[in-house]
């Protein structure tokens, strides 16, 4: 019974805390879970000055999106070491300086002061920076975000991959995949196939824990 108890107290702290959290935008995954976006979100066109080829034939370059901040979180990961693969591209400056961001996913700095001009090799010329986080499990910290910061311009991306120790892919998101969420003919609720545990007291405790947080953010998060 102080089992039940506690679980459902959680329940309702959790669902307190990420209520006011509603997600601005979501895309279709169909490399994993799925992302959603969140923060000072806009979209923009590349331009056909900037087409570049594009081998994964799912037009990651033709879109982009940008913001002041833009946070990018893809819940229900476990506990591991993943593979970010962003991949980033100038289209609208023609020289370095003009637009300089962060990007971190919690207190780690994965990208400091990245000018993507400068980085890149030029105007619209793609740029793929892959980096090496460490996760602890969504019921340790939270679901992996990765937050992309202004410090000049926007900052902004074009499409998130995200990798298992393996190299399975684990989600991925294209910025012009996005939709908004309050559109209800944009997505889907994510179907989770595999049957709830959370309530099993045969389960190891962090398993059901995982389970019940996944299934409340997918829920909550994804849509209002």
């Amino acid at each position: 019974m102080l089992l039940k108890y506690c679980i459902c107290l959680f329940c309702c702290l959790l669902l307190a805390f990420i209520a006011p959290l509603r997600a601005q935008e979501v895309a279709p995954s169909c490399c994993g879970h799925q992302f959603t976006v969140t923060g000072d979100v806009h979209h923009a066109k590349t331009g056909a000055g900037s087409s570049v080829p594009d081998s994964s034939n799912r037009g990651i370059f033709v879109e982009e999106i940008y913001g002041n901040t833009l946070t990018a979180t893809i819940p229900g990961l476990g506990a591991g070491t993943y593979t970010i693969e962003i991949d980033l591209m100038e289209a609208t400056h023609k020289k370095e300086g003009e637009r300089v961001m962060e990007i971190t996913a919690g207190d780690k700095v994965l990208a400091k002061d990245l000018d993507i001009f400068k980085a890149a090799g030029g105007f619209a010329k793609p740029y793929k920076l892959i980096v090496h986080v460490e996760h602890l499990g969504d019921a340790i910290r939270g679901p992996l975000a990765l937050t992309f910061t202004a410090k000049k311009d926007n900052a902004k991306f074009n499409a998130i991959f995200v990798k298992d120790a393996q190299g399975q892919p684990m989600g991925c998101v294209v910025a012009k995949e996005l939709a908004d969420a309050d559109d209800p003919t944009a997505l889907l609720i994510p179907d989770i196939k595999e049957p709830a545990i959370y309530r099993d007291p045969t389960q190891p405790m962090d398993k059901r824990v995982d389970d019940l947080i996944r299934r409340i953010l997918t829920t909550t998060i994804t849509v209002e």
